[in-house]
């Protein structure tokens, strides 16, 4: 039997349990995760980043 990846365990929770209100929080973190990611990996564009928080 195959394992199934992180993002199908995800996938799989919300539908079965009805935690649709866990898909706006994963993709908030995804998205600060990619802010601190660029700010960190683009120096050029880390002082407009930080001006949003």
């Amino acid at each position: 039997m195959k394992n199934p990846t992180l993002l199908e365990e995800i996938k799989y929770f919300i539908r079965e349990y009805r935690k649709w209100w866990l898909i706006p929080l994963i993709s908030v973190f995804v998205i600060f995760g990619l802010l601190v990611a660029l700010a960190q990996f683009a120096p050029v564009v880390s002082p407009f980043i930080y001006t949003l928080f």
